[in-house]
């Protein structure tokens, strides 16, 4: 039987939260994608100099992406876009971290 404690109902929120971020992105629902991300996010995406500090940043970066990748799709799992590449989601009470899958054509 498995004991329910307040870390492990907070890390299950997180990572339902989590969930519904991408869900949220890949239904292009930016405003709940706004509403689960914290307002002092960090995101540390490839091809950038530097991490995105905070939520309306992040915004900023992924309309950039969309504008590049019209089509781009967050995937829980990178099985999807690169078969030999996990894409693990890390839970703790204090925060989560995750590195995602994402596919898209560019057009120019």
């Amino acid at each position: 039987m498995t004991t329910t404690t307040e870390g492990t109902s907070r890390t299950a929120r997180l990572l339902a939260l989590m969930k519904k971020g991408d869900d949220a992105f890949n239904a292009r629902d930016f405003a709940a994608v706004d509403e689960v991300h914290h307002p002092d996010m960090v995101a540390y995406i490839p091809g950038l100099a530097e991490p995105v500090y905070g939520r309306e940043a992040h915004a900023a970066a992924m309309q950039q992406f969309l504008r590049i990748f019209p089509d781009m799709h967050v995937y829980r799992s990178a099985r999807h876009c690169r078969p030999h590449q996990p894409a693990p989601i890390c839970a703790r009470s204090a925060g989560v971290c995750a590195r995602l899958g994402v596919c898209g054509d560019h057009e120019v």
